[in-house]
């Protein structure tokens, strides 16, 4: 299947629907209400070159893939983190869909401003989880700032870059006070990704390179030498060969 990457807001609004849209703050906030089931439909292996943070409850009959890991929500709130160029799918899988929530869409630079300030927010770092799971009372926390963002882009006036950068530093620095960070998905998932390493270098007609068979897998060069190396003492080069 075909993969669609969209290089910026423009083409993905596009994609959406949301043509109306002018002033490029360089963050987005949409409601998930705005975006029509025909525009859901055609969200099928899909990259983005920005951030994207959604803020959920109530999904039902909805299921999403971030770098193979699946998500099928059952009305339980969470908030997932997606890096630029990870690779999403998205699709229907009943009748009774049902989604209340917020999709937050961030360009690089703005978000580099504002790690650079805050480093402890690795919440967009590829070797984490994307997914977390919320309590009732954490969305509810988080979603008055979300709405603050929203009211500051409709409004729009002269400092509302600066304020909306300041407003997602703070929804940032509450999601990581709410949620608990995971393990790195290389202590949770190093044989499953070891075994599909091993099927990829199997099937490929030609012998890839390193970089090819971890961008694949959603990781770093790196990062795959690290598994290979503690599971089987060899590198990733050497188990190519």
């Amino acid at each position: 299947m075909t993969e669609t990457i969209f290089n910026d807001f423009t083409s993905f609004f596009y994609r959406l629907n949301l043509t109306t849209r002018k002033v490029d703050f360089g963050i987005f906030v949409l409601d998930i209400n705005e975006i029509s089931e025909s525009a859901i439909e055609q969200f099928s292996m899909y990259r983005n070159e920005f951030y994207e943070i959604n803020i959920t409850k109530e999904q039902r009959e909805f299921r999403f893939k971030i770098d193979g890991a699946t998500y099928e929500p059952n009305g339980t709130p969470y908030v997932c983190f997606v890096a630029p160029n990870q690779l999403q799918s998205f699709e229907v899988i009943g009748e009774d869909k049902e989604a209340q929530g917020f999709l937050i869409y961030i360009r690089k630079s703005i978000f580099k401003q504002i790690e650079h300030v805050n480093k402890n927010i690795r919440f967009f770092s590829r070797e984490y989880e994307s997914y977390y799971e919320l309590s009732n009372t954490d969305y509810h926390e988080l979603i008055p700032w979300v709405l603050l963002m929203k009211k500051e882009i409709m409004e729009s006036h002269s400092q509302t870059p600066e304020v909306l950068k300041n407003l997602l530093t703070i929804l940032l620095l509450k999601c990581k006070a709410l949620t608990i960070e995971a393990k790195s998905i290389l202590y949770n998932r190093p044989q499953i990704i070891l075994h599909t390493l091993l099927e990829m270098i199997e099937n490929s007609e030609s012998l890839k390179t390193v970089a090819h068979y971890a961008s694949e897998l959603a990781l770093t060069p790196k990062q795959l030498n690290r598994i290979t190396k503690t599971i089987l003492g060899k590198t990733t080069q050497t188990i190519i060969r």
